[in-house]
């Protein structure tokens, strides 16, 4: 089953070992992104730091879309891991929708990228998604690492609409 999907640009780090493993278990980690998916070394990496308990799995975003169905159907505990909106987009583009909340965590400043909220940053068309995805019903909380509580995309929606 699946028990969390995230954004975080970070993917796996510290923050996963210390908050999200002790307090929501799980015995896999699903990330899903085309680069990562074909770059050996950071899966690696992403493996190394993880628990020999929790089973890492890396695909891009087509294979996602078929693989999912599985660990949604598993008795085991999955987490689903993007590194951005846009690879959620593209899930839903692919069939499979997601009806829980997404959380999302760390969004880097990057070239043309603009402050939502403290730590968190997005490109104009990483806005147009986020507000495509909520006219679909997905549910964004958004809690940055300054964040003491989360925040609903629709607390910035209005402010970012005409993105």
């Amino acid at each position: 089953m699946i028990t969390l999907y995230r954004i975080d640009d970070r993917l796996v780090h510290g923050q996963t070992m210390i908050k999200l493993l002790p307090n929501y278990p799980c015995d896999g980690i699903i990330i899903v992104n085309d680069e990562i998916a074909k770059n050996e070394q950071m899966k690696a990496i992403y493996q190394s730091v993880l628990p020999s308990t929790v089973k890492l799995h890396v695909f891009d975003v087509t294979k996602a879309s078929k693989k999912l169905e599985e660990a949604q159907k598993s008795g085991k505990k999955y987490y689903i891991i993007t590194k951005n909106v846009t690879d959620y987009e593209r899930l839903y583009e692919l069939g499979w929708v997601v009806k829980e909340p997404i959380t999302v965590s760390c969004c880097s400043k990057k070239e043309n990228s603009i402050a939502i909220n403290n730590g968190f940053f997005l490109l104009p068309e990483e806005i147009r998604t986020y507000n495509r995805l909520d006219d679909l019903g997905y549910e964004f909380e958004i809690m940055t690492m300054v964040s003491k509580v989360p925040s609903s995309w629709k607390s910035f929606k209005k402010k970012f609409n005409n993105y």
